[in-house]
C-alpha cells in the first residue's frame, strides 16, 4: 500500500460487542512514516501523536530569536569579557530547548479512544493508535461514558485518553502527562531563569546604551522578555506547588482536589522518577520512568469513592503503606473527570 493510500480499519467482533461505534479513517501524508491525516469532524494533520498547530513553530522561532538577540545585541555590549556568564546562559538556553523538544515529541501517555473495550491491553502499535484517534462525535461520546484508570481523562482536542493528564499546553500542541511532565518542568525552570535574566539585561542595555539601537528594538526586547518571562515564571511557581502537593492542574482548575499527597519527595518521585536517580532529574537528555503505574492509580474522589476506600486510604497514609495502594493489580474504577 502506498504512503498516500487511505486506511479504513474495520471493527473487530470484540470491539463491536463492547459498543465501539467505528474506528478512524486515516492516511499517510507527504509519503512520510510520521505525518498523517486523521479524518474526524475535521481533517487534522498529525505528526506522530501531535496535532500540528501554527503556534508550535511560532514559539520555537521566538525561543531561537531570544538567544540571538541576547548574544549579539546584549552580551557583546554588556558582558563581552565575562566568559562564565556566556557559558551559563548558553547552557540554560540549550537545556530549555532540549526539554522543550522532548516535551513536545514525547508521547505523554496516550491511549486510543476504544481502550476501555479491552483495558487489559496497555501497548498499541502505530496503526492501532491512528485508528484509535477519536475525532468524531460518536467516538467522543462513547469514550466519555466508559470506565478508565484513576486520574485518566479523555481529551476531545487530542482524540485520546491521557494517563495522569495534567493539562494541555497550547505552546507545544501536546498534553503534559505521566511521560513528559518532568521534561515540561525542566523547560519552564530553565526558560524562566533564562528569560528573566534577558529581561534584566535588556533594561540595563536601555539605561546605559539606549543610543546604540532604535527605540523599537528596545521596546521589542523588553516587552517580549518580560511577557514570556513573567508567564513562564508564574507557570514555574504554580507547577512547583502542584507537584509538591501531587495535585494536577485540571484538578486545581475544576476544584476537584483529591488527596494523593504522599509527601513532597514521594510526589516529586511520581513526576521525575525514582529517588535514586535524583541527581539526573534536571537533565532532559535522560529518560527516567515514573515508578507509579498509571494504569493502577486508584480513584480517590468523586461519586464512585466509598467511605471504606476513603478510610483505607487515610489509614495507609498514616501507616506509611500508601505506595502499596498505587500498585493494586486490577483496580479500575469509573472516573467521570473528562476534558
Amino acid at each position: 500500500m502506498q504512503g498516500s493510500d487511505e486506511h479504513q480499519p474495520l471493527l473487530s467482533e470484540n470491539l463491536r460487542q463492547k459498543g465501539v461505534p467505528f474506528l478512524t479513517t486515516w492516511r499517510s501524508a507527504f509519503n512520510s512514516k510520521d505525518f498523517w491525516f486523521a479524518y474526524g469532524e475535521d481533517i487534522s494533520l498529525m505528526y506522530k501523536h501531535i496535532n500540528v498547530k501554527l503556534c508550535t513553530p511560532f514559539c520555537m522561532t521566538l525561543l531561537f530569536l531570544s538567544f540571538f538577540i541576547w548574544k549579539y545585541q546584549i552580551y557583546d555590549i554588556l558582558y563581552l569579557e565575562d566568559g562564565f556568564y556566556l557559558v551559563m546562559m548558553t547552557v540554560l538556553f540549550i537545556t530549555s530547548y532540549i526539554a522543550y523538544i522532548r516535551t513536545m515529541c514525547t508521547d505523554p501517555g496516550y491511549l486510543p479512544f476504544y481502550y476501555p473495550a479491552h483495558p487489559e491491553k496497555q501497548t498499541y502499535s502505530k496503526e492501532e493508535m491512528r485508528a484509535g484517534h477519536g475525532g468524531k462525535l460518536e467516538q467522543i461520546v462513547w469514550a466519555r461514558r466508559q470506565e478508565r484508570p484513576g486520574r485518566c481523562v479523555f481529551s476531545k482536542g487530542a482524540g485520546y485518553f491521557v494517563l495522569r493528564g495534567d493539562h494541555f499546553c497550547v505552546w507545544i500542541s501536546n498534553w503534559i502527562a505521566i511521560k513528559n511532565h518532568r521534561y515540561f518542568y525542566i523547560f519552564i525552570l530553565t526558560a524562566s531563569i533564562y528569560l528573566d535574566m534577558v529581561f534584566v539585561d535588556a533594561i540595563q542595555l536601555f539605561c546605559r546604551y539606549r543610543e546604540l539601537h532604535s527605540m523599537y528594538f528596545h521596546i521589542f526586547t523588553i516587552f517580549t522578555s518580560f511577557a514570556f518571562g513573567a508567564l513562564i515564571t508564574f507557570q514555574l511557581y504554580q507547577q512547583t506547588f502542584l507537584i509538591a502537593k501531587n495535585i494536577l492542574t485540571l484538578e486545581m482548575m475544576k476544584e476537584n482536589h483529591k488527596d494523593y499527597d504522599r509527601g513532597c519527595l514521594n510526589n516529586c518521585e511520581e513526576v521525575c522518577g525514582p529517588k535514586k536517580y535524583m541527581l539526573f532529574w534536571i537533565f532532559p537528555c535522560f529518560t527516567i520512568k515514573s515508578p507509579v503505574d498509571p494504569f493502577t492509580i486508584p480513584e480517590l474522589g468523586g461519586p464512585n469513592i466509598s467511605l471504606e476506600e476513603v478510610y483505607e486510604y487515610r489509614q495507609r497514609k498514616e501507616d506509611g503503606t500508601l505506595d502499596e495502594m498505587f500498585n493494586l493489580p486490577n483496580e479500575r474504577k469509573e472516573n467521570p473527570f473528562v476534558v
